[in-house]
Protein backbone atom coordinates (compact mmCIF):
# COMPACT_ATOMS: atom_id res chain seq x y z
CA UNK A 1 0.00 0.00 0.00
CA UNK A 2 2.60 2.36 0.75
CA UNK A 3 4.24 1.73 -2.52
CA UNK A 4 1.18 2.98 -4.59
CA UNK A 5 0.91 6.05 -2.32
CA UNK A 6 4.48 6.86 -3.38
CA UNK A 7 3.95 6.80 -6.62
CA UNK A 8 0.65 8.46 -6.75
CA UNK A 9 2.24 11.57 -5.29
CA UNK A 10 5.12 11.17 -8.10
CA UNK A 11 2.68 11.17 -10.44
CA UNK A 12 0.98 14.50 -9.26
CA UNK A 13 4.02 16.64 -9.07
CA UNK A 14 3.96 19.76 -11.78
CA UNK A 15 5.95 18.65 -15.10
CA UNK A 16 6.96 22.24 -15.41
CA UNK A 17 9.51 21.59 -13.47
CA UNK A 18 11.29 19.00 -16.01
CA UNK A 19 10.25 20.45 -18.83
CA UNK A 20 12.59 23.30 -20.69
CA UNK A 21 11.13 26.10 -21.21
CA UNK A 22 9.41 26.82 -24.75
CA UNK A 23 10.55 29.99 -26.77
CA UNK A 24 7.93 32.57 -27.43
CA UNK A 25 7.38 32.97 -31.30
CA UNK A 26 8.01 36.09 -32.71
CA UNK A 27 4.92 38.65 -32.64
CA UNK A 28 4.09 39.40 -36.17
CA UNK A 29 1.97 42.94 -36.68
CA UNK A 30 0.17 43.55 -40.10
CA UNK A 31 1.60 46.25 -41.82
CA UNK A 32 5.15 46.20 -40.06
CA UNK A 33 8.20 45.87 -42.13
CA UNK A 34 10.26 42.57 -42.10
CA UNK A 35 13.43 41.40 -43.21
CA UNK A 36 15.50 38.19 -43.95
CA UNK A 37 18.84 37.55 -45.07
CA UNK A 38 19.68 34.86 -47.61
CA UNK A 39 21.72 32.23 -47.89
CA UNK A 40 24.17 34.69 -50.40
CA UNK A 41 24.12 37.56 -47.82
CA UNK A 42 21.79 39.35 -49.26
CA UNK A 43 18.72 41.46 -47.19
CA UNK A 44 14.91 40.89 -48.16
CA UNK A 45 12.80 43.53 -47.15
CA UNK A 46 8.69 43.56 -47.21
CA UNK A 47 5.85 44.66 -45.32
CA UNK A 48 3.36 42.05 -43.23
CA UNK A 49 0.01 41.57 -45.33
CA UNK A 50 -1.79 38.75 -43.85
CA UNK A 51 -1.13 36.34 -40.52
CA UNK A 52 -2.24 32.70 -40.67
CA UNK A 53 -0.27 31.46 -37.72
CA UNK A 54 2.33 29.23 -39.11
CA UNK A 55 2.40 31.41 -42.11
CA UNK A 56 2.87 35.17 -43.22
CA UNK A 57 2.24 36.81 -46.22
CA UNK A 58 4.22 39.63 -46.98
CA UNK A 59 4.51 42.15 -50.20
CA UNK A 60 8.14 42.14 -51.22
CA UNK A 61 9.96 45.59 -51.69
CA UNK A 62 13.48 45.37 -51.71
CA UNK A 63 15.92 43.12 -52.25
CA UNK A 64 19.81 43.99 -51.23
CA UNK A 65 19.81 47.57 -52.25
CA UNK A 66 17.19 47.57 -55.23
CA UNK A 67 13.51 48.56 -54.52
CA UNK A 68 11.47 46.30 -56.46
CA UNK A 69 7.48 45.90 -57.37
CA UNK A 70 5.71 44.47 -54.25
CA UNK A 71 5.08 41.06 -54.98
CA UNK A 72 3.22 38.32 -52.18
CA UNK A 73 5.99 35.70 -50.33
CA UNK A 74 5.59 33.81 -47.18
CA UNK A 75 7.68 33.01 -44.09
CA UNK A 76 6.82 30.10 -42.27
CA UNK A 77 7.43 30.63 -38.50
CA UNK A 78 7.91 27.29 -37.72
CA UNK A 79 11.47 26.56 -39.91
CA UNK A 80 11.68 30.31 -40.83
CA UNK A 81 11.90 29.48 -44.43
CA UNK A 82 10.87 31.86 -47.74
CA UNK A 83 8.26 30.55 -49.79
CA UNK A 84 7.84 33.17 -53.01
CA UNK A 85 4.54 33.00 -54.13
CA UNK A 86 5.44 35.86 -57.09
CA UNK A 87 7.70 35.75 -59.49
CA UNK A 88 10.34 39.29 -58.49
CA UNK A 89 10.60 41.91 -60.94
CA UNK A 90 12.57 45.50 -60.44
CA UNK A 91 11.02 48.83 -59.99
CA UNK A 92 11.26 50.23 -62.99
Amino acid sequence: MALLKKKREAESEPAAESAPPTPAEPEIVIGTTVSATLDDGTVVEAIVVDDFGEQTDASLTRIGSRPIRAKRWAIKLSTGELAFTDTIEPRA
